[in-house]
């Protein structure tokens, strides 16, 4: 049970942490809070065992909670289907095709029912604000839409032009695909407050206090951007214009404007009241960068030179028409190379990732002096496309959003055949040997304990030979958002990758999950401190050749978390405007 009220008022803002596991009794509970705080489902106030009533409304706008209160989740998307193409990385500086060119605006009014300029264009329909012979009713609703956006964009800074943005533009008028992580966030808060403020003039609802309850804000964002995105918060909430309440993971610094916190612990039990009287356990903060330039000193994922290098760039740059992507990129990594790639959204970071996986259209344009792969060019008959699959492990937000989400009567994946289609880098089922299928088992077992499904684990047989069986066999779709994060990661590792690429891998994990990826990236490091306990194999021989090729493998993670960041990297960038600064 919980007693918990959190007042109109602008000196108290809100935060619920989220369990340390995102399955168990602190998740189910997590949810049901979710559910009442959103106005979707009422408390039930218990007086005895036998006599059960629902409490009265939680909020204090009587019977009209859902027209007051907004929900926006940036946690990842458990169940849509998603497309099966993947970001193409020249979009953002060069838009190819008339999808586009779609501006935030077009994209807001279609996300509120109305086709509008590219959109209307696009699918062969009535211009909803603009054309003749649109009904009057639905023309006058786009016309109020539109009035909605207006007022609630400058509130979020989006009449303002953004950084390097075209002719002066409003954030609020570029094409969606240019905008970054950041200014996406804002947009998507601006969707949520321009629905709430439809949903009440539709009721006529006039005043009173709104509430707008978001779910994961910070994931994904650099530390700038959570800083901006805090003080938007906070003056959001102090104008009561809503007021809001965050939703954050347990390992998610606490913005600096919160004042109260509802802790849900893994166990179910909750704890509430003021910030300072709150001792949460968070992940322990590594060493950060300069743990880095300690391992780095200590020869600790500096890679071994002795051979021909995993990646070599040497002054490259990307460029589109006048906008310099990357400029004058120097990088070498060789076997066992521990890197970090940190920088704003938006400094180049995702176009340097498609050099390194060999995806980026430009990369066939380099000769083998300035950019190499495995020793040889893009060109090269050894980096044919399916054999860099091969020899690269990917997982990022892109691939998590994009990988196929259907029931397995479908013709979806089960979770032990979404592992197993890394070891070819397909996205569809793949026949495997009975070593590859051991691989699956063994590798799956040492992160059991990490994986829960909606419906939770709680039907799972007591040996962890059996809860192994019984993940492998349940369709992927079924996974919660982590343990989908989680099993895509374990297919970027199943197939032991001569590089491993990991954009933003943690994005949705629990604490629980993200301290075991850790464990495993530190485990496999060449002058690892402790046994590899992660290696596999079906004999003593089987487990150090694998052990060995982990220890030789470069691995490559961008995290704007410092406290995500596996303890044993030992190289270092630092990009600001696609240019390299550290």
């Amino acid at each position: 049970t919980i007693s918990l009220t959190v007042p109109d008022s602008s000196d108290q803002l809100w935060a619920v942490i989220s369990p340390a596991t995102s399955a168990g009794p602190g998740a189910k509970v997590l949810s049901s809070l979710l559910k009442v705080l959103a106005g979707k489902s009422r408390a039930q106030q218990m007086h005895t065992e036998e006599d059960t009533r629902l409490h009265p409304s939680v909020h204090p706008f009587a019977n009209q909670e859902q027209k007051r209160i907004g929900f926006a989740t940036f946690s990842k998307n458990e169940s849509a289907s998603a497309g099966n193409d993947f970001q193409d990385y020249s979009k953002r500086y060069g838009a190819l095709r008339e999808e586009d060119h779609i501006t935030l605006f077009e994209s807001i009014m279609w996300d509120q029912g109305f086709e509008v300029g590219r959109v209307a264009q696009m699918r062969i329909l009535p211009d909803k604000l603009m054309d003749e012979g649109v009904d009057q009713d639905l023309q006058t609703a786009a016309i109020e839409t539109k009035q909605h956006i207006e007022r609630l964009s400058p509130l979020l800074g989006l009449h303002k032009p953004g950084p390097g943005s075209p002719g002066g533009v409003p954030l609020l008028h570029q094409p969606i695909i240019s905008l970054s992580n950041g200014q996406t966030r804002r947009a998507r808060i601006c969707g949520a407050l321009v629905s709430l403020a439809r949903q009440q003039q539709s009721d006529n609802i006039v005043g009173g206090t709104t509430l707008l309850v978001l779910d994961q804000p910070y994931s994904g964002l650099d530390e700038p951007s959570r800083d901006e995105l805090s003080s938007l918060l906070a003056d959001l909430h102090t104008r009561g214009s809503p007021r809001a309440i965050l939703v954050l993971r347990r390992q998610d610094d606490l913005p600096k404007g919160v004042t109260h916190i509802v802790d849900v612990a893994a166990d179910g039990n909750i704890w509430s009241g003021p910030r300072e009287e709150w001792h949460g356990s968070k992940a322990q903060v590594p060493q950060g960068i300069e743990g880095i330039r300690k391992n780095n000193a200590n020869d600790i994922g500096v890679g071994r030179k002795e051979g021909a290098e995993v990646i070599m760039l040497d002054n490259v740059s990307v460029q589109y028409g006048d906008k310099v992507v990357l400029d004058s990129i120097n990088l070498a990594l060789y076997p066992g190379s521990r890197l970090i790639i940190k920088g704003a959204n938006g400094s180049g970071k995702t176009t340097l990732l498609s050099l390194l996986t060999g995806t980026h259209p430009q990369s066939y344009k380099f000769d083998d002096s300035s950019y190499r792969l495995f020793g040889q060019n893009r060109t090269a008959p050894a980096n044919a496309t399916r054999i860099l699959n091969r020899k690269i492990g990917y997982f990022g937000p892109d691939l998590l959003s994009a990988f196929p989400r259907l029931g397995l009567e479908m013709g979806g994946l089960s979770v032990g055949q979404s592992i197993a289609s890394g070891f070819e880098g397909v996205f569809s089922r793949t026949t495997v040997s009975d070593a590859q299928f051991d691989r699956i088992h063994a590798l799956t077992e040492l992160f059991a304990d990490c994986i829960g499904f909606r419906d939770d684990r709680s039907q799972f047989n007591s040996t962890s030979t059996d809860i192994t069986d019984t993940i492998l066999k349940r369709p992927f779709i079924d996974l919660n958002g982590g343990s989908q994060a989680l099993v895509l990661f374990l297919r970027a590792v199943i197939h032991q990758p001569a590089l491993l690429i990991l954009d933003e891998p943690f994005q949705g994990m629990d604490a629980m999950q993200i301290s075991r990826i850790r464990e495993y990236l530190d485990a496999s490091t060449p002058v690892a401190s402790q046994q590899d306990t992660f290696a596999v194999g079906r004999t003593e021989q089987d487990r150090e050749t694998d052990a060995e090729k982990r220890k030789q493998m470069a691995l490559v993670l961008v995290s704007h978390y410092v406290n995500e960041w596996p303890d044993r990297m030992g190289k270092y960038v630092l990009l600001d405007d696609g240019k390299v600064v550290e």
